[in-house]
């Protein structure tokens, strides 16, 4: 059985990646400011490359669900 997906919904779908990837970190970051105490590069740099391995899955699939058929 297959399905048709809509075009509006696959066009939409390229900012989960981006969303995934910065979600953490920013609020890592703007959290400690608000806090008064700035984290520092080194483990801002930890949690990047952390949320990447989400990111990169998530775009992952968003290529497989756009190259279904």
């Amino acid at each position: 059985m297959k399905f048709k997906i809509v075009d509006k919904r696959i066009n939409n779908l390229y900012v989960g990646p981006l969303s995934v990837f910065m979600f953490w970190p920013s609020l890592i970051f703007f959290g400690s400011w608000f806090m008064g105490d700035v984290i520092s590069f080194k483990y801002l740099l930890y949690v990047f490359l952390f949320c990447s391995v989400p990111a990169l899955l998530n775009y992952k699939g968003r290529c497989d669900f756009k190259n279904y058929d």
